[in-house]
């Protein structure tokens, strides 16, 4: 007898095709850029939630 232990549905990936990574300049501008990366990221994150949350809507 089988039996399911993880079952995944409706995963989707996004890509950003053409975006250029930003690289720094000066060592001044990549500590800078690794202090606020942790904040960027955050925002994108909520960017993606209400990504998802706009689809579903869409699909309903």
């Amino acid at each position: 007898m089988t039996y399911t232990m993880i079952q995944v549905e409706n995963v989707a990936k996004r890509y950003r095709i053409g975006v250029k990574e930003e690289r720094p300049d000066t060592l001044f501008q990549a500590i800078i850029g690794a202090v606020t990366a942790p904040i960027k990221n955050l925002r994108q994150l909520r960017n993606l939630s209400s990504f998802v949350s706009m689809k579903l809507r869409v699909m309903i």
